[in-house]
C-alpha cells in the first residue's frame, strides 16, 4: 500500500477539482452558470472517455465493487436509448440531464492514482472543511442566496435552511469517520475526534433536513449499541436527566417536530412522498423496455421534460423526492436489483473496525434514499466508500491467500 505522500500535486489537483466541477462549483451565484454547466458536461465526457478501457475490463472482475460500478455506468448510458426510443428525447439532452451522475466514474480515478486509506481520509476531510466554510458564508449572507437559484433563503423551520449547497454528504462521511475514530480506545486523540463528531452532527442537524438527520441518527444509535455501549448508556442517562426536555424545548427542534406532526395528521401526500410511491406505476405507460431499464432522465427542453414538469405542477409528483422511485422510473428494475445486490454485498462484507465508517455511510444512504434521491447526488462520497471497501476486499483476499500458502 503506497504512502500518503505517493500522490503528486497534479494528482491531488485532479482529485479535488473534478468533484468540485461535477458539483457545479457549488452553484455559486457569482459564476456564469452557462460556463459552469459546460465545464460539468465536458468533465463528464472526459471521465467517460478516459475510463472506457477500465470500464470494459471491470465487467470481467467478478465479486468486485468495480464491476458493480461499471454496470451502473452502463445502465445510465443505456437509459439514453430508452428516453429516445420511448419518449423521443434527444440523447444529448438526456446526457445533459444526467451528466452529474457520471461522478460515479470518480471510482476509477481513485483506482488510477492508487489512492490509499490515508489519502482517502485527507480527501474526505478537505471536502468536509470546504463544505463547512461555504455553509458559514451562506448562513452569514442569509436570506440572500450565495449558492443555488432560490429567490431567498427561508427560515420557516426556526433557522435559515441552506438548501442548494452541494456536498453535505462529505460532511456526513467525515462525521462517521470521527465517530469511529472516537470509538477506538487506542486512539490518543479521542477528545478531538468526539469534538469534531459533535460539531459535524450539529451542522448536519442545522441543515434542517429531517430525513438526513433522522437517518444519520439511526445509524449512530445502532453503531453505539453494537460497538460503544458505554457512550450509548451515557447518552441515554443525559437524556433521562433532562437532556431530552432541553433539546425538545429548543425553537428549531420544536419547529421540526410540529411540522412533522402536522404533516402526518393532515396526511400531506407531498411531504410524505405518498404521491411518488403510489402513483408512479400509473403515470408512465407500461413497456417491457422501460420497466426493465427505465425511461431515462427528462430534460425541460424536450416534450418528455415538459410532461415531467406538468406532473410536478398538477399532481405534485417529483421522482427526485423518492429515491427508489427515481431509480425505477429513470433506470428500471434492473438498476434497482443492482443497488439491492450492492447493499447486500456491503452488509455481508467484514471490514477492519478502523474502516467501519465507510459501511456506516452506505447504511445511511440506504435509509435517506427512501424519502430523497441521494444515490446520485451523494455519489462522490458513495464511490469513495465503495473504493475503500474494494481496498479492504483486496487486502483480505491477499491475506487469506498468504495464510493458505503458509498452512500448506
Amino acid at each position: 500500500m503506497q504512502s500518503s505522500r505517493g500522490l503528486d500535486l497534479g494528482k491531488w489537483s485532479v482529485l479535488i477539482l473534478v468533484p468540485i466541477i461535477l458539483w457545479g462549483f457549488y452553484w455559486y451565484i457569482g459564476f456564469d452558470q452557462t460556463i459552469v454547466k459546460y465545464m460539468l458536461f465536458i468533465t463528464a465526457v472526459l471521465l467517460l472517455l478516459f475510463n472506457l478501457s477500465p470500464l470494459f475490463k471491470a465487467f470481467s472482475k467478478k465479486k468486485s465493487y468495480e464491476r458493480i460500478v461499471a454496470i451502473i455506468v452502463g445502465l445510465i448510458v443505456f437509459s439514453f436509448l430508452m428516453a429516445w426510443l420511448y419518449w423521443g428525447q434527444n440523447p444529448v439532452l438526456t446526457f445533459r440531464a444526467a451528466a452529474a451522475q457520471f461522478s460515479i466514474l470518480y471510482f476509477f480515478l481513485l483506482k488510477r492514482y492508487k489512492v490509499d486509506f490515508d489519502n482517502l481520509n485527507t480527501i474526505i476531510t478537505i471536502f468536509a472543511i470546504i463544505y463547512v466554510v461555504l455553509w458559514f458564508f451562506a448562513l452569514a449572507a442569509a436570506p440572500m442566496v450565495l449558492f443555488g437559484n432560490l429567490d431567498e433563503i427561508q427560515d420557516d423551520r426556526g433557522f435559515f435552511r441552506i438548501l442548494q449547497l452541494n456536498s453535505i454528504d462529505t460532511l456526513c462521511l467525515f462525521y462517521f469517520l470521527c465517530l469511529v475514530r472516537f470509538g477506538d480506545k487506542k486512539n490518543s486523540n479521542r477528545i478531538l475526534w468526539i469534538i469534531l463528531a459533535i460539531a459535524s452532527y450539529i451542522i448536519v442537524f442545522l441543515s434542517l433536513s429531517r430525513n438526513l438527520f433522522f437517518s444519520i441518527s439511526i445509524v449512530t444509535v445502532v453503531y453505539l449499541l453494537i460497538y460503544n455501549r458505554k457512550s450509548f448508556v451515557v447518552f441515554a442517562i443525559v437524556l433521562g436527566l433532562g437532556g431530552y426536555g432541553l433539546i425538545s424545548s429548543n425553537e428549531i427542534v420544536s419547529s421540526l417536530f410540529s411540522m412533522t406532526k402536522e404533516q402526518i395528521e393532515e396526511k400531506s401526500e407531498g411531504n410524505l412522498r405518498l404521491v411518488e410511491y403510489t402513483q408512479f406505476t400509473k403515470l408512465y405507460p407500461f413497456h417491457v423496455g422501460t420497466v426493465l431499464f427505465g425511461n431515462g432522465e427528462p430534460h425541460v427542453a424536450s416534450s418528455y421534460g415538459v410532461r415531467e414538469e406538468r406532473l410536478k405542477d398538477n399532481l405534485g409528483f417529483n421522482r427526485s423526492d423518492a429515491g427508489y422511485v427515481h431509480v425505477i422510473v429513470s433506470y428500471g428494475l434492473v438498476m434497482l436489483v443492482v443497488f439491492i445486490s450492492l447493499f447486500i454485498k456491503v452488509i455481508k462484507q467484514k471490514v477492519e473496525k478502523e474502516h467501519l465508517y465507510y459501511k456506516l455511510f452506505i447504511y445511511m444512504i440506504l435509509i435517506v434514499n427512501v424519502l430523497a434521491s441521494v444515490f446520485f447526488s451523494y455519489m462522490i462520497s458513495f464511490v469513495i466508500c465503495l473504493y475503500a471497501l474494494e481496498l479492504e476486499r483486496n487486502r483480505q483476499f491477499h491475506y487469506n491467500r498468504i495464510t493458505a500458502l503458509e498452512e500448506q
